[in-house]
């Protein structure tokens, strides 16, 4: 889901919220069970994707990255982009795109895990 999509009054201030965290590129947000809201993103001076949760869409703190400093794919070569994170049965799936070693193109990756952290 990119934010803002969908019209709205709702839709449109968690745009403008998402706009006012200066994040890049499109960003999706996921409900957990319990109501708290993960969001990933593509930037990040300490690591790849940076990882953020609300409880409100209005409030939100940055608690992590996908790969944090020192951890990218080993393919890894540098332009992160468009990072979306999904639920799928038990897991937490975050499919993204970077540029290969290999074939210095646009490839993409998935990052599985049991939770959003």
């Amino acid at each position: 889901m990119q934010a803002g999509q969908g019209g709205g009054a709702g839709a449109r201030r968690l745009a403008e919220q998402l706009r006012e965290l200066d994040l890049e590129g499109p960003v999706g947000v996921v409900r957990d069970d319990d109501g708290t809201y993960w969001m990933v993103s593509t930037g990040g001076s300490a690591g790849l994707y940076p990882i953020r949760k609300s409880i409100d869409l209005q409030h939100w703190q940055h608690v992590g990255y996908v790969f944090p400093s020192g951890s990218a794919p080993s393919w890894y070569d540098g332009n992160p982009w468009a990072p979306e994170l999904h639920r799928l049965g038990g897991q937490w799936v975050v499919v993204f795109s970077a540029k290969a070693k290999s074939t210095q193109k646009m490839a993409l990756g998935i990052a599985v895990g049991e939770g959003p952290l």
